[in-house]
């Protein structure tokens, strides 16, 4: 895992001034800086994170033996070892035993898509040809690893970090927000791929190449997407239990590759406890790390220290408290160079603040829920889904008196979609909010299309594949920003095996059974746990990982959020209704408006804007 940077075009900056960019995301990368250009027309930086050969010959920007490539990566490639072995040159061809050498030489004997058909990982890239004049930005599959560019007086910025790209001299002079970008953000608390928080800046989107060629003509093509469902195997049939099982103990192999100490998260959920497992088999003594509360509506720390027991693992316990969260508040933000509204944060940059202490590599259990129908809201979703057959009035009012009488009935009922209603989960700020306090805005297209469809009402299936392909280009995008920016900003790589492309391509397969033969979500995961833990300790209450927020917010951030939100005009300038704001805010205080996490998107937009110097 690292840090990289780079410029194309004419009039590059002057190196000092690049240097100090690109030394910007040095905590992405601590162990080394490295530095490459052409003397004419590109740049490139790079820290590293040794993982695989910590030696100076795994140092980055790499160049191809036939000087016709080179290469900044950050990320890993799980299966470098077997694409060395298909690509068949001798031992003595190879100067280091890193990953990053083994596809540039992919790249360079098979091209540029044979290569990423074959590798498996997670990563975003930066590939240039020296013969051609051209270069590559690439993102994984997923989109674990981030990737930010820019456009500006006919040059290229990219970057691992996005205030190295509006820091550029370029950018710096004059910083116009996206309108439909930071409606984004305040709708949603992160900003969703391709776009980003200012003009002429965007993101990589996931399992994207971007080709910009020495002209700065651009070429976007999505190399990879999420498989097209195929029903294979069946969710509930014991055969499909076992090829899950089968499947994800090669995921686990494949992923334990390093040279530096491994560790892993454990939580008291499922998915967390089920990688451990998996990885205790495998290695002579496992270091878990555990992040509990004083809050008992929000401690999973017993469940997760019984695991640890059963496990036998050196579990490290550390218990947050509201004194976490004053200490390291001010700090948390600098982790963060875009936007981002996701008060879980803080929690996920103590959980790697503290595990770096202990290990250079750590596995989470992000994308369980995703790609395994497992938030209950997916099980509400299709309960409901007769009533869109109504029309949107009646089904208001008929929802209405329902509940009334003491009928439960989702409001989400009263949406234009089961769409829309999914858009509305994943909202902090619904658009009744949105347009009083941001009169005449309105969202990206690119987020109105990531939302769009429409579903066979009678068909389950189809809702639930449509559910799973939106949580994966959706609401996952800002899970995993949350957790790569916690961790690298510790310089703490975090390995999602949940995510690898095996795991991808076989949770395509399976056949959902959710509404039809049961109505448990994460069926599978459930299922394989209790094959690997006694059933009596598993804990299947869904607590989540996180915080009394609303109370922070009512005691030690109060004077701060009326200080940046009310006393004072909200960055962006002359954007919001300061009356609206005002009365939202103010109801937040009085009670009569209960939604914590809307004030904290609103507050958290201010401090990114004065910690990276935007006002």
């Amino acid at each position: 895992m690292c840090g990289i940077i780079g410029e194309f075009g004419e009039e590059l900056i002057q190196k000092d001034i690049f240097i100090d960019l690109s030394n910007k995301s040095v905590r992405r990368g601590p162990d080394m800086s490295g530095y490459w250009t052409n003397n004419k027309n590109i740049q490139l930086g790079f820290n590293r994170l040794s993982i695989l050969d910590t030696s100076k010959n795994g140092n980055q920007p790499m160049i191809s033996k036939d000087y016709n490539w080179v290469i900044s990566i950050n990320g890993e490639i799980f299966n470098y070892r077997e694409i060395k072995n298909q690509l068949g040159y001798p031992s003595s061809y190879y100067v280091s035993d890193t990953d990053t050498e083994v596809i540039l030489n992919a790249f360079a004997s098979w091209g540029v898509k044979k290569t990423l058909n074959k590798i498996n990982g997670i990563f975003a890239i930066a590939l240039y040809n020296i013969k051609k004049n051209e270069i590559y930005l690439i993102r994984d599959f997923a989109g674990v690893k981030p990737l930010y560019y820019g456009m500006k007086n006919n040059h290229l910025i990219f970057a691992s970090q996005y205030d190295q790209v509006f820091h550029h001299p370029y950018f710096k002079k004059e910083l116009i927000p996206n309108q439909f970008s930071f409606t984004d953000y305040i709708r949603l608390g992160y900003i969703p791929a391709p776009n980003a928080f200012f003009k002429d800046t965007w993101q990589v989107e996931p399992g994207e190449i971007i080709v910009v060629k020495q002209n700065l003509e651009i070429f976007k093509e999505r190399y990879y997407l999420y498989p097209k469902p195929t029903s294979q195997y069946i969710e509930t049939e014991q055969n499909t239990l076992s090829e899950l099982d089968y499947t994800f103990s090669n995921v686990i192999d494949r992923q334990l590759l390093s040279d530096v100490p491994i560790g892993a998260f454990l939580s008291g959920g499922i998915d967390s406890p089920l990688i451990c497992s998996y990885i205790n088999n495998k290695v002579n003594k496992l270091d878990t790390f555990t992040i509990g509360s004083n809050d008992s509506e929000y401690d999973e720390s017993n469940t997760a220290s019984d695991y640890s027991r059963f496990l036998n693992t050196q579990n490290h316990l550390y218990m947050y408290s509201e004194a976490d969260l004053i200490k390291d508040i001010d700090d948390h933000f600098k982790a963060y160079s875009e936007p981002f509204g996701d008060y879980s944060s803080l929690l996920s940059y103590q959980v790697c603040k503290n595990a770096r202490t202990r290990f250079t590599v750590a596995f989470g259990g992000d994308g369980g829920d995703e790609i395994f129908w497992g938030y209950p809201r997916f099980l509400r979703f299709i309960k409901h889904r007769h009533w869109f057959k109504m029309n949107q009035t009646l089904r208001t009012i008929l929802s209405s008196s329902l509940r009334y009488f003491g009928n439960k009935v989702s409001y989400g009922v009263s949406g234009e979609s089961i769409q829309s209603w999914a858009l509305g989960h994943h909202s902090h700020n619904n658009i009744e909010i949105l347009k009083k306090i941001l009169p005449n805005q309105s969202n990206s297209i690119e987020l109105k299309n990531l939302y769009d469809g429409e579903n066979d009402l009678n068909n389950i299936e189809e809702i639930l594949f449509w559910l799973r392909k939106n949580e994966f280009y959706g609401h996952l995008q800002r899970i995993l920003l949350k957790m790569d920016r916690a961790s690298m900003y510790h310089g703490l790589e975090v390995r999602v095996p949940f995510l690898d492309k095996e795991m991808l391509e076989f949770s395509s397969k399976i056949q959902p059974e959710l509404g039809f033969k049961h109505e448990i979500p994460k069926y599978l995961l459930k299922e394989l746990i209790i094959k690997r833990f006694p059933k009596e300790m598993v804990e299947f209450r869904k607590r989540g990982f996180s915080f009394n927020l609303d109370k922070s917010l009512k005691t030690i951030l109060k004077d701060e959020v009326l200080s940046l939100l009310v006393d004072s005009d909200p960055y962006p300038y002359n954007t919001f209704d300061r009356n609206e704001l005002n009365k939202l805010v103010h109801s937040y205080y009085n009670g009569e408006y209960n939604n914590p996490w809307s004030i904290w998107v609103l507050y958290s937009l201010q401090k990114w804007a004065f910690t990276f110097n935007i006002v």
